[in-house]
């Protein structure tokens, strides 16, 4: 199986358990170090740090 399979599955079985894809009501905050940020942000093609959590 592939990575997009693989990631495909996990989102499926998140929403079929209610915890993505319902209305957002709870906020959290954390400290992550700068180039896990970056790196991810350059995978996802995503600049804003918003935009990737979400």
């Amino acid at each position: 199986m592939d990575r997009g399979e693989r990631v495909r599955r996990v989102l499926r079985q998140a929403e079929a358990e209610g915890l993505i894809g319902r209305e957002k009501d709870a906020r959290i905050s954390g400290r992550v170090n700068r180039r896990l940020i970056e790196r991810a942000s350059a995978n996802a093609r995503i600049t804003s740090t918003t935009d990737l959590i979400e």
